[in-house]
């Protein structure tokens, strides 16, 4: 008889803890981007909202580096692109640096970085 109420009583208590373990497992969590790392997509999206219209394609990479205060975007030509001259370098350089200044004036925190435009 002892049996037959243990054996319930026992298996409510496995069912039990086996559903708290698989709903411990299950548990999510909801990261958000950082300031930086949404920066650095608002920044890459509208320097290629720009240079996607120019004849030459270049490749982009932008870095925020919160450290040292540094907005650094990398040009390259795109995959396939002949490589530019040296003055067109320049002319996309300024272009890019223009387009990231405008895209910080509008957040304080964001003000004093330094912006490094760089083409490889």
């Amino acid at each position: 008889m002892k049996k037959i109420i243990i054996l319930p009583i026992l298996l409510v208590f496995i069912l039990l803890l086996g559903a708290g373990c698989i709903s411990n497992s299950i548990k999510t969590t909801i990261t958000h981007p950082t300031q930086e790392e949404w920066l650095e997509v608002y920044i890459t999206h509208g320097i290629t909202e720009v240079t996607d219209l120019w004849e030459q394609r270049i490749a982009i990479r932008t870095g925020i580096f919160k450290q040292d205060k540094e907005i650094v975007i990398t040009l390259s030509s795109a995959n396939g692109q002949s490589p530019l001259g040296a003055s067109q370098k320049t002319s996309y350089e300024k272009s890019v640096k223009s387009i990231v200044q405008e895209i910080i004036k509008n957040y304080d925190w964001v003000k004093n970085y330094k912006i490094i435009v760089q083409f490889i």
